[in-house]
């Protein structure tokens, strides 16, 4: 079973693929999912459903508050030389010449895949154009969770530009996906 962090970020980039695929008129050969859009994507999944499954806040437990948002270190700072993914400044490539089917992930604990599943519905459910969004706007939507707000505060009056996030915080915060908040 592998279910180290890097195979497991690369299963939800798989399933934000496919929502973004899904979408009338998107193409997922030409699409926007840059490094900074799928790390707040990111972000949101594990944040989502965290108050009643802290499954994927576990898996991901080292979520920092960087200026642009929160981001999770480990997979910021992991080794991708064996990467189905190239996430770039303005595109996600699929590097592998394998085919990209599901199954590629099926070594993923149950629980955890059924998370991420849970997690991506419930914002295909209360915001079915989220993965559509900027990186802008959703770096936008970041900085009004509190627990990205506190942490980044205490940072910078230790003149820090990253500084951890509680996953308590986080688990507690009010979770905001809602685009119309940023009017």
């Amino acid at each position: 079973m592998n279910n180290t962090k890097h195979h497991i970020f690369e299963y939800i980039v798989f399933k934000l693929r496919e929502w973004y695929a899904s979408k009338d008129g998107q193409d997922i050969n030409n699409n926007d999912l840059s490094l900074l859009k799928v790390f707040k994507l990111h972000f949101f999944v594990c944040a989502i459903n965290s108050e009643n499954d802290s499954s994927l806040l576990d898996t991901f437990d080292n979520f920092h508050a960087l200026p642009y948002g929160p981001v999770e270190s480990d997979i910021y700072n992991s080794d991708t030389t064996e990467a189905i993914f190239n996430l770039t400044r303005s595109t996600c490539k699929v590097v592998s010449e394998i085919e990209l089917t599901v199954d590629l992930f099926n070594d993923i604990d149950e629980v955890i895949r059924a998370s991420v599943d849970e997690s991506i519905k419930t914002l295909k459910d209360t915001q079915p154009d989220l993965v559509l969004e900027s990186a802008g706007v959703l770096v936008e939507l970041s900085h009004l969770w509190d627990s990205w707000r506190m942490a980044y505060q205490r940072g910078k009056r230790l003149g820090r530009y990253s500084y951890p996030m509680s996953k308590d915080m986080i688990k507690e915060d009010e979770k905001i996906i809602d685009v119309d908040m940023l009017n």
